[in-house]
């Protein structure tokens, strides 16, 4: 038998935030693999990672592309995240078809931001202009989130995901609880 004891979140015993009538929730993805790709190699290798992820070509920088649980973000130049949830296996052939293929998952935090008010919950930390023609869905930055480096990407018109280094993800859990009770408290606009 293994002692191996794995990572917990942070956030484990972290209070929910959210509100019933589906203006904000805010929650953890876990289980997720988070792997940090640079400098790609064009050839057979590259052909067969994206082709596995149903891809025909890398998103460029602030854009992100992918289907069923897997979603490569483009975020920077010659730099993207593969973001896998947990059921799907990382294509095999990363190792060639990169410079650099990292797993990072220890490294973050992903939560999801979600309802009709998610956009206002964000700007309040974010200085991306968050309107759905501009930051349309599949849109995705890297970019400071109440002075914390994070990288947000919209999953839907509705719907973030954003990562931050775990290391922050209580001081952040703790500013989103207090500035989302204008969101959940029943006293905000409808």
């Amino acid at each position: 038998m293994s002692d191996t004891v794995l990572p917990r979140s942070a956030l484990t015993a972290a209070p929910r935030i959210g509100s019933a009538e589906g203006v904000l929730a805010i929650r953890e993805h876990t289980g997720s693999t988070l792997l940090h790709l640079e400098g790609e190699r064009p050839g057979a290798e590259l052909d067969a990672a994206l082709m596995t992820l149903g891809l025909p070509t890398l998103p460029m920088t602030g854009a992100s592309d992918g289907r069923d649980g897997a979603r490569l973000l483009g975020i920077g130049p010659a730099i993207w995240l593969l973001v896998l949830n947990a059921l799907v296996p990382p294509p095999t052939a990363l190792g060639a078809a990169f410079d650099v293929a990292l797993d990072v998952s220890h490294a973050h935090t992903r939560l999801a931001i979600s309802g009709s008010r998610a956009a206002d919950f964000i700007a309040k930390a974010c200085a991306l202009d968050l309107h759905p023609r501009i930051f349309r869905p599949g849109a995705c930055a890297a970019t400071a989130f109440t002075g914390m480096r994070t990288i947000l990407w919209r999953t839907d018109p509705d719907g973030f995901d954003l990562l931050v280094g775990r290391s922050y993800t209580m001081s952040l859990w703790q500013w989103m609880t207090d500035a989302a009770t204008e969101f959940t408290t029943g006293t905000h606009d409808k």
